[in-house]
């Protein structure tokens, strides 16, 4: 009976170390980022481009109410057997009250015609980007990994008369819509510096399409005079009623990941988003920028 039981004992110690568990890891993150923003409008691209006008006082330094803080949140789930990640993210941006403070605009089409503003005031905006992407790794060493894969991509774009920011009686149901969908590339590197702290770069092509719904309202009007700029999403077949428009672009994101506990990062960063946007015709408007710096924190489990 002894020698059965040291028999039962020995086998059992032997089963235990041929089944035992692999290391857990961690296949679910969710990172909540506070990022502060500053816009720069495609208004202002757009204006200064434009062979048939000039524009004296208006540049990105002096643009007003274009910083604000937003939550982006992204999601991301690891599919071990495949090596397969698949990362959901959201972001909505808002601006209202956006404008320039003096300077002079000068149109020569024609007929010269310089007009002198106090304020310039842009419409209220708003874009909202929603991504899912699907990507694998590839372990170039010890402390280097790159990531690669394909992404799906919404982009709402948005301006309306909300604030109550102007000199004119402006209709307040006017507004400019494009809702546009398409595919993105997702690349990214990401290095180890220590234990603690890594370093990683990704950037994120894309292009996007979709109709217009322009409700033929001024994007831009002249505070303090009996003026309004012509409607230059009429005069840009890019931006026409009813026309189908392309948005291309990059997203660039830069940031340091340092651990805090073994399920919690802290992450600061830069973003950088830049679109232009564009018609089946060769006509190109833009670009709009939207760059800024941010931290956060990603949970895994």
């Amino acid at each position: 009976m002894k020698y059965i039981l040291i028999l039962i004992y020995a086998f059992g110690n032997l089963i235990a170390q041929e089944t035992k568990l692999p290391e857990k890891t961690n296949k679910f993150n969710l990172t909540i980022k506070r990022a502060t923003l500053e816009y720069i409008p495609f208004e202002y691209t757009e204006f200064s481009r434009n062979p048939g006008s000039s524009i004296v006082g208006i540049n990105n330094s002096n643009i007003r109410n274009n910083q604000k803080s937003f939550t982006p949140i992204q999601f991301r789930y690891h599919y071990e057997p495949w090596n397969l990640y698949t990362e959901a993210s959201y972001q909505k941006i808002e601006y209202d009250s956006m404008g320039y403070y003096s300077g002079s605009l000068t149109f020569t089409n024609g007929i010269t015609n310089s007009i002198p503003f106090y304020d310039l005031n842009i419409r209220d905006r708003s874009r909202t980007d929603s991504k899912l992407n699907f990507y694998s790794s590839k372990t170039l060493s010890d402390t280097n990994i790159f990531y690669f894969g394909l992404g799906y991509r919404n982009t709402i774009l948005q301006s309306e008369r909300k604030s109550s920011f102007s000199f004119f009686n402006l209709d307040p149901g006017m507004e400019f819509k494009v809702n546009t969908n398409g595919i993105q590339i997702y690349l990214k590197h990401e290095v180890k510096l220590s234990s603690f702290l890594s370093f990683g770069i990704g950037l994120e092509p894309f292009h996007t399409q979709g109709l217009v719904n322009n409700k033929n309202s001024p994007f831009i009007s002249l505070n303090r005079a009996p003026y309004l700029f012509p409607n230059i999403l009429n005069n840009y077949e890019p931006f026409s009623n009813g026309k189908i428009i392309n948005l291309r672009g990059y997203d660039l994101d830069i940031n340091f990941k340092f651990r805090i506990y073994e399920n919690l990062d802290f992450l600061v960063g830069y973003t950088r988003n830049q679109t232009y946007f564009s018609s089946r015709r060769p006509i190109t408007s833009g670009p709009e920028k939207i760059t800024g710096y941010y931290f956060g924190i990603t949970a895994k489990f």
